[in-house]
């Protein structure tokens, strides 16, 4: 939160799906084939298009139980976990459309 409150963001910001390597033990470890490193951590990212800095993350911890601290992992809603700390701030105009093609 510190790095998000003294880094403000260009106007323009693309979410972007990433795969970091790990082959540990790990209950949300991903397998996706089309990926150089095959085998890792899925992570959601918000990045700045200008610097392409990393300005919110988000990391994929698969289908989670029913309870009080369920998140869902529809598309939609993980961008719009992103974007929440931009959201209160004059400067940005969120987009609240997402096209589910």
């Amino acid at each position: 939160k510190n790095c998000q409150k003294s880094f403000k963001p260009s106007d323009y910001l693309t979410t972007d799906e990433q795969l970091v390597a790990f082959r540990g033990n790990c209950s949300f470890r991903q397998f996706i084939p089309s990926k150089a490193a095959k085998y890792g951590l899925k992570v959601f990212a918000l990045v700045s298009t200008s610097n392409f800095y990393t300005t919110n993350l988000e990391v994929y911890v698969g289908v989670q139980p029913d309870g009080p601290m369920h998140t869902s992992n529809n598309p939609y809603n993980i961008v719009t976990r992103l974007v929440d700390p931009l959201s209160g701030t004059k400067e940005y105009n969120i987009i609240k459309e997402y096209n589910n093609r």
